[in-house]
Parts: structure tokens; C-alpha cells; sequence
């Protein structure tokens, strides 16, 4: 059998950190090896444990998610970062991938759905939660104003 897969835990709202502990630890495939309340500790935690992964909440007091992943991808580059967050802000997204992380997950998904992501971040694999992938993506593809005619040259004007 394989070994499981090692995370910590960061959220600074300890009933639902709990209840995400509770549900990795539940599958045989998950040990929750560290748990913290802030960016602080989860660094000191991540630099000790050197866990698989960090599933880390982007919206903390002191250190925002974004800040501790930063710190974490640079200390522990090996160490794969799913954030967890309920922002759908397309700013936000991309700094989120910009600091390290490998996955960006809204809260409303389920158990499920997060030991999928977790996984997929481990192999090495991209994701974002729907919503914000959808705007995102919209955003992207939509036409673009023309762009105002430039004044002709003279050679132009003398063609036409």
C-alpha cells in the first residue's frame, strides 16, 4: 500500500479547519500531520514537517494566504500549495498562482472534490474551481473595442 499523502492544514477559523482535518484523516490515503491558525505557523510547521502538501486558506489575519504561500513555495519547493479560499476575484486567482500555489479551490466544494484536487496537485497538475476559471476564461475571449483609427501618412494619402 502506498503511503499517504502528508498535509498541513492552515485556516484561521479553528470549526472549519477541524472539520477539513476530519474529513482528510477519514481516508486512508490522507494524514493530516500539522494544523495551524496563521501564515506564521504555518511556515515554522512546513519547514519542520516538510509535508506533501499545504492546503492553506487565502483570506488570514497577519500573513494572507497569498504572503504564506510565497514563503512556504520558497522554503519548501517541493512541497505542493492548494489554496482554499471562498473569493471568486480574478486579481486574486492570479496572484495565487503567481505565489506558488498549484490549485485554487472554493470553500463550497465538497470533500470529495478537495482530496481530488489534492491529489491532482501532487502529480504536478493546474486547478481552479469553475466559477473563477469560467470568469476568468470569458474575460479573456471577449472582443476587445477596436481600436481608434490611426491618422494616415502622407505616403497613404497620396495612394488614396
Amino acid at each position: 500500500m502506498p503511503e499517504a499523502i502528508r498535509l498541513i492544514v492552515v485556516d484561521d477559523h479553528p470549526l472549519f479547519r477541524q472539520g477539513v482535518v476530519h474529513s482528510l484523516n477519514a481516508s486512508t490515503e490522507f494524514t493530516v500531520v500539522g494544523e495551524a491558525g496563521n501564515g506564521e505557523d504555518a511556515l515554522a510547521l512546513a519547514r519542520e514537517l516538510l509535508p506533501d502538501i499545504v492546503l492553506l486558506d487565502i483570506s488570514m489575519p497577519g500573513w494572507s494566504g497569498l504572503v504564506t504561500a510565497e514563503k512556504i513555495a520558497t522554503a519548501c519547493p517541493a512541497t505542493a500549495i492548494v489554496l482554499l479560499t471562498a473569493s471568486e476575484d480574478q486579481d486574486m486567482l492570479l496572484d495565487a498562482f503567481k505565489a506558488g500555489a498549484r490549485a485554487y479551490v472554493l470553500k463550497g466544494v465538497s470533500a470529495q472534490k478537495v482530496q481530488e484536487v489534492l491529489r491532482a496537485a501532487l502529480q504536478g497538475e493546474v486547478y481552479v474551481s469553475p466559477p473563477p476559471a469560467s470568469e476568468m476564461l470569458a474575460s479573456l475571449t471577449r472582443s476587445r473595442a477596436p481600436e481608434p483609427p490611426q491618422e494616415l501618412t502622407d505616403r497613404e494619402r497620396a495612394r488614396s
